[in-house]
């Protein structure tokens, strides 16, 4: 069942903050579960957040450009966590968007997490396999998401 009162407390932080946890936990639940059919890329989903909010492109600080690989997604992964990590207020919202994200490796994630590395790239390797390009509002998916959830 959801906590609806963490859930708003998440939904008071800063976009920046609320994109870069969606951001990579949509990507696991998404790869994990049909979310009624909906498919999208990677790249298409960070592509959509950079054009809302002009403070995410330190995603891509350390890439080439904005496309995300299974390779080099890892990286981004424990990028952006690490910086959320670092704001002391997210770190319970950020175990409780992961619990439900990563599901029964929710330990195991967590246990590979500290505030100095954020999470270790293998955790997040593969998680884009068998995706579809499809131009989709993140928006979408998180509402998806969360009917998902409401439902089970």
């Amino acid at each position: 069942m959801i906590s609806w009162q963490a859930l708003d407390s998440f939904n008071e932080r800063s976009s920046v903050e609320k994109w870069g946890v969606k951001a990579v936990f949509l990507g696991r639940f998404a790869a994990k579960k049909s979310i009624k059919g909906i498919s999208f890329s990677i790249s298409e989903l960070f592509e959509s957040l950079l054009r809302q909010n002009e403070d995410l492109k330190w995603i891509f600080a350390s890439l080439n450009d904005a496309s995300l690989t299974p390779e080099n997604l890892g990286y981004v992964s424990k990028s952006i966590v690490a910086k959320i990590k670092k704001t002391e207020p997210l770190k319970e919202e950020l175990d409780f968007i992961m619990s439900y994200f990563v599901g029964d490796e929710a330990l195991i994630v967590r246990s590979n997490c500290s505030v100095e590395d954020g999470i270790y790239g293998s955790s997040f390797a593969g998680i884009f396999e068998s995706v579809v390009v499809k131009p989709i509002s993140p928006e979408l998916i998180w509402k998806a998401c969360l009917e998902v959830f409401a439902s089970t």
